[in-house]
């Protein structure tokens, strides 16, 4: 495949904190379908996109994405 998708979660860090957009981009063509003020919450989405594209072997586990194991960028 000459463009491969790819799936990431790009940071905007704001006032407040830091919003977290899922990304999916193809060549030099992307969309941002999702944003979350979690980071845990935009990762998981990211993983289970990587899973419906063929990306990852497995759907990720829900209960293995909290704000513990995927804390917020301060």
């Amino acid at each position: 495949m000459a463009n491969p998708v790819t799936v990431d979660v790009p940071v905007m860090k704001t006032s407040s904190g830091a919003d977290y957009y899922v990304r999916i981009s193809c060549g030099a063509r992307n969309t941002t379908p999702f944003l979350f003020k979690e980071r845990w919450k935009a990762e998981y989405e990211a993983d289970h996109l990587r899973w419906v594209f063929g990306l990852r072997e497995s759907d990720p586990e829900m209960m293995d994405y909290s704000e513990t194991s995927h804390p917020n960028i301060a």
